[in-house]
Formats: C-alpha cells, structure tokens, sequence
C-alpha cells in the first residue's frame, strides 16, 4: 500500500475496506453456503485475472518494441566482452532471511502435522481426540503458530514490494505478482485441492465428484 500515491493510497483503502466488510456481512447473511459461493467468485475472479495477465505479458514479449529495447543491450554486452549475468541473477540475497523462510516453511508444516492429530479440523484426523494426552502440548503450540507465522511470512513478502515495484512499474508489477502467485494457487484449485480430496474422501469410504477446491 505505501508505493502508491498518497491520494490513491486512500482510494485503495476504502475501497479495501468496503470490499472486506460486504465480504463479512454476504458470509454473515448465508451462514451455510455464503463462504463457498464467495470462495468460488473469487476463485473464478482470480483466474480470470490470471489469464489475462498470461496474455498481456505474452503480448509484451512478442511485441516487435520490446525486441527492439533488448537488442541494443545484447549488441552492446558482445561489444564490451561482457560476462556479466542477468540482472536477476545479479541480484543479492540476503541469507538469514532465506533461512527464516526456510524455518517457517518446517513450521507450517508442523503446524499441519499436530493439526491432525488435535482434531482441529484438517483434512486428516488421527486419535482419538477426546482422551488424547497430546492435546495438552498440541493445542497450545497451535495457537502459538497462528499468532504469527502466516503475518510474518506476509510481512517478508511486503519488505520487497516497495523495491520491486519501483523497478517494474505498476503494470508489470501487477503482471508478474498475478502469474508468480496466481498460476500456484490456480493449480491447486484446480489440480491440487481436488486430489487431496479424492484421497481424503477415498480413505474415509465416501463417494467423491470433481470439484475445484478454494481452500479453507
């Protein structure tokens, strides 16, 4: 939200804020299917929006202007003897922030793991939940992880935007973000979920139809 511009920083918000709270109040309203009939448009918004920004930026690639801002580039790299990698390549990373992701990702992952067995409403349930004396150690190291794992992997992500979007532009920004997060979430909605289901559904003795899957 801070790359944008102070007037339409205050757009963003409001429309943000409207946005969240006709979400809630649809969800309130239809408490039995509201949350899917809103997971679904919105899964359904974001695929639209995915493949439109697969076309544009494949457009952009085969655009006659676009071969031509590379070339004088190329020709000038062949004329100094230049070895140097690609500007993505040349970028640094930092390590202990790789590492921190890397040790979130284990939590997450553990997260899910004493989810099943905690019955806390995962895709896999395993104990017998009543009387299980894991529960002592596994409910209170859940509500740990909630309490920050998923906003610190958004706040890793947000420390980045202000910089990238300053060397992209805002269209492209928007391009690149839409296909690097949307084309995963478009394979589990549509590949993905349905085989954790089918598996989940065939473990239990149930009958199992195609049906792409939002998430929770």
């Amino acid at each position: 939200m801070s790359v944008l511009p102070h007037p339409e920083r205050r757009v963003a918000l409001l429309l943000l804020s409207l946005t969240l709270v006709g979400a809630i109040a649809f969800v309130a309203a239809l408490p039995g299917t509201g949350n899917e009939i809103l997971s679904y448009a919105l899964a359904i918004c974001l695929t639209s929006a995915v493949l439109t920004a697969s076309v544009l930026r494949c457009t952009a690639r085969a655009s006659p202007a676009a071969a031509d801002a590379e070339a004088p580039l190329d020709a000038a790299a062949q004329c100094t003897g230049s070895s140097e990698a690609p500007r993505s390549a040349q970028r640094g990373r930092s390590d202990y922030l790789d590492r921190l992701k890397t040790v979130l990702t284990a939590i997450v992952i553990l997260h899910h793991c004493t989810c099943a067995f905690v019955g806390s409403g995962w895709y896999l349930c395993v104990g017998n939940f009543a009387a299980s004396s894991f529960a002592a150690l596994g409910k209170p190291l859940l509500l740990l992880d909630q309490s920050y794992f998923m906003s610190l992997f958004f706040f890793l992500s947000g420390y980045f935007t202000p910089r990238s979007f300053a060397r992209k532009g805002r269209r492209d920004f928007c391009i690149d973000r839409l296909q690097r997060l949307g084309l995963p979430l478009m394979a589990f909605l549509y590949v993905g979920g349905p085989i954790v289901g089918v598996l989940t559904q065939a473990a239990a003795g149930h009958a199992y139809t195609y049906q792409p899957d939002p998430g929770p």
